[in-house]
């Protein structure tokens, strides 16, 4: 009875972890690596200054929301987090990733739930300081706010990366496209969870 409350106990503790590192963008969950993945794919764009898509991404990102994300400091650009795979010029989804010009990770925040144009944050979200990664980015300030991907206030852009946001108000734009898989930690956590009752046996 002891061993199985222990292997249940670490178990739980492990599935624990997995839930608190995952970040819920509407009904779109994103685990870390996704969200490094599409911060990396935005640095490596504005760096270049390249640009995706009808609405330019990334582009600038003005905050008119008002996040703190966590105290860094723009200016900001954003990107859009999809489900699968990267952003490759598609349709956007509602859900983007924050980053600054220096490449740091900044937050994530979502279209779904907001008023028209507007954005809401994620639920769990993460910045380089929560998470400890220097992710990608590079920014700007723009407000993507539309619930595509395209506003006003993605047109106000300037500067770097910034360009025009696409100012188009498409709804279509923040199609599903944009969200996300559960768990890719799910495997190390219950490899470490069998180490922890081997470990009880020997």
């Amino acid at each position: 009875m002891h061993f199985s409350a222990l292997v249940l106990t670490t178990l739980a503790l492990s599935a624990r972890v997995i839930a608190q590192s995952a970040v819920s963008c509407g009904s779109n969950v994103y685990t870390d690596e996704q969200i490094q993945e599409a911060a990396d794919e935005a640095c490596r764009l504005f760096e270049s200054g390249r640009q995706l898509g009808r609405n330019n991404y990334p582009h600038r990102y003005n905050n008119f929301e008002g996040f703190t994300f966590d105290n860094i400091r723009g200016p900001f650009q954003e990107f859009p987090l999809l489900r699968r795979g990267v952003y490759t010029g598609n349709s956007p989804g509602p859900d983007r990733v924050i980053i600054t010009e220096n490449c740091e990770l900044a937050g994530q925040i979502t279209h779904t739930g907001a008023s028209r144009n507007g954005f809401v944050d994620c639920d769990n979200a993460i910045s380089v300081r929560t998470q400890g990664n220097n992710s990608s980015g590079n920014d700007t300030n723009s407000g993507d706010s539309t619930s595509s991907d395209s506003t006003s206030s993605d047109s106000t852009s300037s500067g770097n990366n910034n360009n025009n946001n696409g100012g188009s108000s498409n709804s279509s734009d923040d199609d599903d496209s944009g969200s996300s898989r559960l768990g890719s930690g799910v495997g190390p956590m219950l490899a470490a969870a069998g180490t922890v009752v081997l470990a009880l046996f020997a």
